[in-house]
């Protein structure tokens, strides 16, 4: 397994949920499940109240995330797949970008009036649109 942000293989165990394991990359702190977790499991420990409580720590981590999309995209069109709540692409918006944000299970209320175009399916779903 390696971060999907910035290809580091120092990942570690960052805490379990609800039997859900939940790791950080070393390098750039990003969070993520294993990405061959099952979906129903992830669904339930999204927690918006407890995700506002740590939201500066997840600016924090995502500021590195923006400068590297800053640093390494060829325009301005970003897909964000599996958004979240929208703190990220809200962030992306801020820096110019235009986001098209996909998130199945959560409420985006990050991207609240924002000119984000936010998609309530899946990448196989998205992938398929016209």
């Amino acid at each position: 397994m390696y971060c999907q942000i910035c290809k580091s293989k120092e990942i570690k165990m960052y805490k379990k949920v609800q039997g859900v394991r939940i790791f950080q990359c070393a390098a750039c702190k990003t969070g993520f499940v294993d990405p061959k977790t099952p979906r129903m499991k992830t669904s339930d420990i999204y927690s918006f109240s407890d995700y506002q409580k740590r939201e500066k720590q997840f600016r924090m981590r995502y500021k590195f995330s923006v400068k590297l999309i800053k640093k390494h995209s060829n325009g301005k069109d970003i897909l964000e797949v599996g958004a979240g709540f929208g703190l990220l692409s809200s962030m992306l918006i801020t820096e110019g970008f235009h986001v098209d944000a996909l998130e199945p299970s959560v409420y985006p209320y990050y991207l609240v009036g924002t000119k984000a175009k936010i998609y309530k399916n899946s990448l196989e779903e998205y992938t398929k649109r016209s």
